[in-house]
């Protein structure tokens, strides 16, 4: 993104992605946002990252959560937690939406799918 604003390309160095159902359209916009496609055409509903410096859409995360927000109860949230791998309880996590495959560190994955198994009642 900096080097499209430094060349002239966009305004800001700013970038959204508008996710959504299967089978609907999804985007990336460089240079900003679409006030109609963020959640009741509220701006204070936006989530700002700092991203790190570096090749990738990255940035030291605390966890991840999926599916509907709805429920309040972060059953459909998982934390890091602090080990050898974390920096103050966050890991350092790529954005890539064109990812079909997630890799999700050895450490972590038996945590992680305890949590999913717990939320989806799979047995």
């Amino acid at each position: 993104m900096k080097a499209l604003k430094d060349k002239g390309f966009t305004q800001y160095n700013v970038f959204s992605f508008y996710l959504t159902s299967p089978g609907l359209q999804s985007f990336i916009d460089f240079n900003g946002y679409v006030m109609n496609h963020i959640k009741d055409n509220a701006e204070d509903k936006i989530n700002w990252l700092k991203l790190n410096e570096d090749f990738y859409w990255s940035s030291m995360c605390q966890g991840m959560c999926y599916g509907s927000q709805k429920s309040g109860n972060g059953q459909n949230c998982f934390s890091w937690g602090k080990n050898k791998h974390s920096q103050a309880g966050t890991i350092f996590s790529i954005f890539d939406t064109g990812t079909s495959f997630t890799l999700v560190p050895k450490s972590y994955f038996g945590p992680f799918t305890s949590t999913l198994v717990k939320q989806f009642g799979i047995t």
